[in-house]
């Protein structure tokens, strides 16, 4: 299956760090619980961003929308992205709808 490139994670990465969010990408070697999004986002007040970067056109995969889904159901915000200007824009809008202000 085909995986976005790690340029676009890491580009959307240092763009959260710049801003002065804490980000932890999820491991995915052996053992590693498969399913969760690729990347959380910590913003300020407790607040958590998650992003799954997929490729273009490529779907989720049946471990990943039930991992969503039961983060969704908690409350928390997950986004999919196949972009660097999608997930920018995913950081931006989580900034002025959760905590009322962008840096």
């Amino acid at each position: 299956m085909k995986r976005t490139g790690g340029a676009v994670q890491n580009k959307a990465i240092r763009y959260a760090k710049s801003i002065g969010l804490m980000v932890r990408r999820n491991y995915m070697g052996p053992g590693a619980e498969t399913g969760w999004p690729d990347v959380e986002f910590f913003f300020p007040r407790g607040k958590v961003l998650f992003i799954e970067f997929k490729a273009p056109g490529e779907p989720l995969r049946k471990r990943q929308e039930f991992i969503i889904a039961q983060l969704r159901e908690r409350g928390h915000t997950v986004h999919v992205c196949d972009s660097y200007e999608d997930a920018k824009e995913a950081i931006d809008r989580f900034f002025r709808q959760e905590l009322g202000y962008y840096p």
